[in-house]
């Protein structure tokens, strides 16, 4: 889910683990960052290590920041609720609610663990999606497994921002955004001249391969798109004589 500042994102995950203490093996399930290679960015997550320790885990730029294992943990569940839990086959719902300054890790409803004493930045983006992987290591060829009945991530407050808008009717560059989003729709109200055209790029520059490449030469039209973005917004356009509105948020 996009993040919006002032709000909560929130992953809902029901998993089990059907050998929780297997060697040479390490899973892990939560929010990572979509843009760089899902597992090689920032994340906030749950991991089983190798040998079997449970820990809850905040990653940044690819380094983890900060390991929190179950011993440590300093929620509701080691202190007065379900100090004894342990994995098993059977499913559990684990979730993630985060915001720029604060991560809650909970188990069955109960809180394990919230981090608060986050960097100023506590992610190079807050922008994260649904992960899970299981990586066999030191030459470990046994089939393992995580189990799960599925996850799903939304906002818990506002149901998207606002959208924005821009009218566009020269030629030029421009960026609209510079973190991810959805671009809403383009609306052509007068067409151009000179082969007038418009690309538009899920970067924060106007470079590379165009999401789309609009022709402003033929006719009067709205162009829904509803594409997520996950680095930006960018625009070239091209001619004269042409408006255009570009929507997104």
């Amino acid at each position: 889910a996009e993040f919006v500042t002032a709000t909560f994102n929130k992953a809902h995950l029901a998993f089990a683990f059907p050998s929780p203490t297997n060697a040479d093996c390490i899973r892990e399930f939560g929010l990572f960052d979509p843009i760089n290679n899902l597992f090689s960015g920032d994340g906030v997550f749950f991991r089983v290590d190798n040998g079997g320790d449970f820990s809850v885990v905040r990653r940044k730029a690819g380094t983890d920041e900060e390991v929190v294992k179950m011993a440590d943990f300093n929620g509701e569940t080691f202190t007065d609720r379900d100090p004894t839990f342990t994995l098993d086959s059977n499913i559990a719902i684990y979730e993630i609610l985060y915001n720029a300054g604060r991560i809650d890790f909970l188990r069955n409803r109960l809180l394990l663990h919230r981090m608060t004493s986050l960097d100023a930045v506590a992610y190079e983006t807050v922008h994260l999606t649904l992960g899970a992987r299981v990586e066999n290591i030191n030459g470990n060829t046994t089939d393992n497994m995580l189990l799960t009945r599925g996850f799903s991530c939304s906002r818990v407050g506002s149901t998207s921002s606002e959208p924005d808008s821009v009218t566009v009717n020269a030629a030029g560059s421009a960026v609209l955004k510079n973190s991810p989003g959805q671009l809403l729709e383009v609306l052509i109200t007068d067409t151009g001249v000179g082969g007038a055209s418009l690309e538009l790029f899920d970067n924060t520059v106007a470079v590379g391969t165009p999401i789309a490449t609009v022709d402003l030469t033929t006719s009067l039209i709205s162009l829904p798109f509803n594409r997520r973005l996950n680095n930006g917004l960018a625009y070239t356009a091209t001619g004269a004589g042409f408006e255009l509105e570009i929507n997104w948020r």
